[in-house]
């Protein structure tokens, strides 16, 4: 039983606490109810009676984050896009609050990786307590892209040579070339194609001192490489010419050699041993390669109209291994 001073105070209490009741009943969808991530209320005090109107986590928020084109080249720009329903979007490394959905050129100098997030979900307390309270797993609410910056692709490169360098009128030489890097297309200008996987070796035979281009093109530029023959008035008597290159090798090393001659016949080509290693008035095409074992003096060999033995000669020497020419 309540005494005369106790009645009073539990009824003035009993009072109060229905009043406040009655006033969270009142202003609760007004004032509790929380904004989840994706923008949608959900009723606390509901839920603790049972009701929960609203499943925050169908509410869960979403986005979509993309880069246009997804590899660009440095300094070449590309355009991020997104859409979401996240409250505050906010897009990383530019650090700026972006809008819901939008559109944004970048030109990074190198590889990034774009996020999209919730800047405000990190720090609104009461939208996590509301998610705690109802004892739901908070989303993560984020999404990624990578925007890839390429290295510059570099044009290609070539070299171009003719072996041998100087010839007379009437004899012939051999363009050489080598092509590297990624080419689409590489031509000899005046002479024709010139692939870079299956390298072709052409015989010319100008009537004049003349210079080679050889132009490759790729995804990265172009280029070219040139190279010059020069022709010498053509001979009126018996004449041989006799080449190799290089000069000098490392022992088992390999030589080129070219030969031509003119106004004689029989010619034979020996090593220093004497051994015939070529037949006839001009080298093959290509023109042919011999190992070298050792210091050698090569001979050409021709017999003139009358009889008489004309000859041609060209060393090589070995190079020791501290060597340098």
């Amino acid at each position: 039983m309540f005494t005369r001073f106790e009645l009073p105070i539990f009824v003035a209490l009993a009072v109060l606490a229905g009043l406040l009741l009655l006033a969270l009943i009142g202003l609760q969808p007004r004032l509790l109810k929380a904004v989840t991530p994706g923008g949608q209320t959900a009723s606390i005090i509901g839920c603790w009676l049972g009701d929960c109107s609203v499943d925050v986590n169908t509410y869960a928020p979403t986005c979509t984050l993309s880069a246009t084109p997804a590899d660009i080249s440095p300094g070449d720009t590309a355009t991020l896009n997104w859409n979401s329903n996240i409250l505050s979007p906010y897009l990383t490394p530019l650090a700026t609050t972006i809008d819901q959905s939008g559109s944004q050129d970048v030109a990074p100098n190198q590889t990034t990786t774009y996020t999209l997030y919730d800047h405000a979900g990190a720090y609104n307390s009461f939208r996590y307590w509301l998610y705690t309270i109802l004892g739901l797993t908070t989303p993560e609410s984020y999404c990624i892209t990578t925007l890839t910056v390429s290295s510059a692709a570099a044009a290609p490169s070539c070299l171009l040579s003719v072996f041998p360098e100087e010839i007379v009128n009437g004899a012939s030489s051999t363009l050489y070339y080598s092509i590297s890097g990624n080419t689409s297309s590489s031509n000899i200008q005046n002479i024709g194609p010139a692939p870079a996987d299956a390298p072709i070796t052409y015989s010319v035979a100008p009537d004049t001192t003349t210079t080679y281009k050889l132009s490759v093109a790729g995804p990265g530029g172009s280029n070219t490489c040139t190279t010059t023959l020069t022709v010498d008035p053509a001979p009126v008597g018996p004449y041989l010419s006799l080449k190799l290159s290089p000069s000098y090798v490392m022992r088992g090393g390999t030589i080129i050699m070219a030969w031509s001659a003119f106004h004689v016949s029989d010619c034979l080509l020996k090593d220093g041993g004497g051994n015939v290693i070529g037949r006839g008035l001009n080298n093959p095409i290509p023109a042919p390669t011999f190992v070298v074992t050792g210091p050698t003096t090569y001979t050409l060999e021709c017999v003139t109209s009358d009889g008489a033995m004309l000859s041609k000669t060209a060393s090589v020497g070995i190079l020791k291994a501290y060597q340098e020419i």
